[in-house]
């Protein structure tokens, strides 16, 4: 599944999992959807923006800057940067740096219908971790006046991580998740070699002592050429 086909897929499934809380804000509210995803390197955020038809128009203004009336790729990658100063990721307490890998940017009219839904793919590098329990939290303080906010902890993809419990604060603008870090241990190839490399080496041994034998009793010389007789 493609990068794109995932995050449309996550548009699809999370405002469908909240319809209650949605619906009941469709036309004055900006509904925003976190989906974060803790793996071994990194931690992965999918944040989803859909404003309702009343609050379109705020948010259009913050994409479209030089207001000429059209949303561009530029725009919008402009826009996530300002939107990642209202963003925070954490782990163990210690701050995490937050960039921004994709964007999708619906058609103009999709956003004003109350219908489009602006895809933010944010990802975050992971300090080497030991293994046990850890604590990320992610906040979102992004257009608070206007927004629903939704957090969301997705299945670890990775057996090296594995999802205790996660917690939100009342609305939602904050989430915890508590997860169990289990590094893969390297095995020490070098150690199941060494028996076998003795066993060639005492062969190559004996393979040449049996020849050097062979030679003195049928009274060869065993290094050299024998001389022609003058």
């Amino acid at each position: 599944m493609t990068l794109l086909h995932r995050m449309a897929l996550i548009a699809l499934l999370l405002p469908a999992a909240f319809a209650s809380v949605a619906n009941a804000h469709q036309l004055d509210e900006c509904v925003q959807s976190a989906l974060v995803e803790v793996a071994p390197g990194e931690v992965l955020v999918w944040l989803n923006l859909s404003p309702g038809v009343e609050v379109a128009e705020q948010l259009i203004g913050l994409i479209d800057q030089n207001s000429d009336g059209s949303l561009t790729e530029q725009e919008l990658q402009q826009y996530a940067d300002l939107l990642l100063a209202d963003l925070d990721l954490a782990l163990d307490s210690e701050s995490l740096h937050l960039r921004v890998d994709d964007t999708r940017l619906p058609e103009l009219e999709e956003l004003q219908s109350g219908w489009g839904v602006v895809q933010l793919k944010l990802s975050a590098p992971l300090p080497k971790m030991p293994a046990g329990e850890h604590l990320l939290r992610f906040e979102n303080r992004h257009l608070p006046a206007v927004s629903v906010y939704l957090f969301n902890a997705a299945q670890p993809t990775s057996s090296q991580v594995s999802i205790a419990k996660q917690t939100r604060n009342e609305n939602q603008s904050e989430g915890k998740i508590r997860f169990a870090y289990h590094p893969v241990v390297a095995d020490e190839p070098t150690t199941a070699l060494q028996p076998i490399t003795v066993g060639i080496v005492i062969a190559i041994a004996l393979s040449a002592w049996c020849v050097v034998r062979l030679r003195s009793l049928a009274g060869q010389p065993t290094t050299g050429l024998a001389k022609s007789s003058t």
